[in-house]
């Protein structure tokens, strides 16, 4: 007669499936496994599609020795996604500490779906523009995900930096329509310039190197696929690395590589050191960045942005009566209550004068390297 096997036999053999599953499925890629901490180094947290995925390891050997570099264990997909109860709830365990978070959301968002969310048919056809499909994500929903998202990701208290969606191609999946994903770029640039976001762009990197008439040249995207060969994912891999670098640790030369501190290439007659210290550009005129003359009540100030994640920079407020001189120094200045637009590594403040009799008084911000 057939008996029962014991309890304790069925119990083993789900412990034994749990314990394939959880090492064979969960970690299968390499990129998703746990790292060891250094912990000299910070820690940042890449969170991303399937084309991060593929660059993940990249970046992790590019910043051996500057960040211990994470991932989410998972397929990023879209904003929606992030939002749901596989997404950030999971991905972002309150007990751990980041200090950046490399991010990006919009291919899943562009790609398209039918109504019940499937990418497929009954009969296999993918979703397209043709058979009564549309993107997963509506442009206004992208908009205003990305700023649910944001609320989130500030809550950890990392630095943020955002990467533009890769370039999507002709692609041979139909759901993938090509140029798709430029006005969700321009959506994301626009809410991360609001928030004082930096934006990664690597929609332009990978633009650049798609060849639609010669695909046996191509050199950094598989040719009608959205996905990039090994060479696209290092390339992608490095620039992300210098993105987080300028962020994590910011100096001069990783911030203006191709500048020398006394160079205005841009001819709005400001230094790019200072356009550094102030958090200006090196291609576009910055004179709104200028310190500007106010008043606070009857008291007359000056108000200004300057950099504060740098600690080799010394910016330090000085006044005068007369251009020649002598500039006497200021202290430090009072932050602004209102700090919204300021890029992160920033503080909008007002520096105070003292009392004085003269009704000309010059102010100037003395910005030098204390390395």
């Amino acid at each position: 007669m057939n008996q029962r096997p014991p309890f304790c036999s069925f119990r083993q053999f789900f412990l034994t499936c749990l314990l394939t599953l959880t090492s064979g499925s969960l970690f299968a890629q390499v990129e998703f496994q746990p790292i060891t901490d250094d912990p000299k180094l910070p820690r940042v947290l890449l969170i991303g599609d399937s084309v991060s995925i593929a660059y993940t390891l990249n970046v992790r050997s590019e910043l051996a020795g500057v960040a211990n570099v994470h991932r989410i264990a998972a397929n990023g997909g879209s904003t929606k996604t992030a939002l749901g109860y596989y997404g950030l709830v999971r991905w972002l365990v309150p007990t751990e500490k980041w200090d950046l978070i490399h991010f990006n959301h919009g291919l899943h968002d562009a790609c398209y779906r039918f109504p019940d969310g499937s990418d497929k048919d009954a009969n296999g056809n993918y979703a397209s523009p043709t058979n009564g499909a549309s993107p997963n994500v509506s442009l206004l929903q992208y908009e205003y995900n990305l700023g649910v998202i944001l609320v989130l990701l500030k809550k950890t208290g990392a630095k943020l930096v955002y990467a533009t969606t890769t370039s999507i191609p002709n692609s041979i999946v139909p759901k993938y329509v090509e140029g798709s994903e430029v006005p969700y770029n321009t959506i994301a640039r626009r809410v991360m310039a609001g928030e004082g976001i930096p934006v990664n762009d690597l929609w332009d990197l990978s633009s650049k190197n798609y060849n639609t008439v010669f695909p046996s040249k191509r050199t950094f995207q598989i040719y009608r696929d959205v996905h990039f060969n090994p060479e696209g994912s290092l390339a992608l891999g490095k620039q992300v690395a210098e993105s987080i670098k300028r962020v994590l640790k910011p100096t001069f030369q990783t911030v203006f590589p191709q500048q020398e501190p006394s160079n205005d290439s841009d001819g709005d007659g400001i230094p790019a050191f200072i356009e550094y210290a102030v958090g200006g550009s090196s291609t576009t005129a910055d004179g709104k960045l200028l310190p500007q003359a106010k008043f606070v009540g009857n008291t007359p100030c000056f108000a200004a942005m300057v950099r504060n994640d740098d600690p080799s920079l010394r910016i330090t407020p000085q006044f005068a009566t007369s251009l020649n001189g002598p500039w006497e120094s200021l202290d430090s200045g009072v932050a602004d209550a209102d700090q919204a637009g300021v890029p992160q590594g920033f503080q909008r403040k007002a520096f105070f004068l003292p009392n004085a009799s003269n009704a000309r008084v010059f102010f100037r911000l003395h910005v030098e390297s204390i390395k």
